[in-house]
């Protein structure tokens, strides 16, 4: 039985920071980003069923126990941290007789991180950079920041080819 396995690639810091400038914009608004915001979806572009009930989700909060509790903290002098307690690891395994349809073995590994970051704010656009100099851009609408990794996750086959790519969008809440 060919065995495939499921890679997701988790952003390890982010990084925001805040313009509070409204003479230099034409009047626009810089979105308000300090505070804590949690992790509310992490987004497949393909609803997939790694926890084996029966029902697919493109939610991977919603397939598995992992990533419960991650946030990002935005301070107002334009640096944070990202907090990060777990990731997880998709075994994909393909049922036989068939060439799309997988049984998967999931498991959440439990591993805290904390990652500094520095971030800046244009309206609702958020450019944020981890230690590591990674960049992302965020928008933000009202209390909900959204980001997306191209490519973020990766299904490999048992050569760790790379079999099936999709972006990866992260839904965070502001608390």
């Amino acid at each position: 039985m060919k065995k495939f396995f499921l890679n997701l690639f988790v952003l390890s810091a982010l990084v925001l920071t805040s313009s509070c400038s409204s003479d230099d914009d034409g009047g626009t608004t810089d979105a308000n980003v300090v505070g804590t915001w949690q992790l509310t979806s992490l987004l497949t572009e393909t609803s997939i069923d790694i926890d084996n009930n029966g029902t697919a989700s493109n939610d991977l909060l919603i397939e598995s126990d992992c990533y419960l509790n991650e946030t990002i903290s935005f301070g107002a002098n334009g640096t944070g941290t990202i907090n990060t307690n777990s990731y997880l690891d998709v075994e994909a395994e393909l049922v036989v007789g068939t060439t799309d349809e997988f049984t998967y073995t999931i498991n959440c590994f439990i591993e805290e991180d904390t990652y500094s970051m520095s971030y800046t704010v244009s309206g609702n656009t958020v450019t944020v950079i981890d230690e590591d100099m990674f960049t992302v851009i965020a928008t933000v609408s009202g209390n909900t920041m959204t980001f997306v990794i191209p490519e973020g996750y990766e299904i490999l086959d048992d050569n760790f080819e790379v079999v099936v790519e999709e972006d990866l969008t992260f839904v965070y809440t502001k608390q």
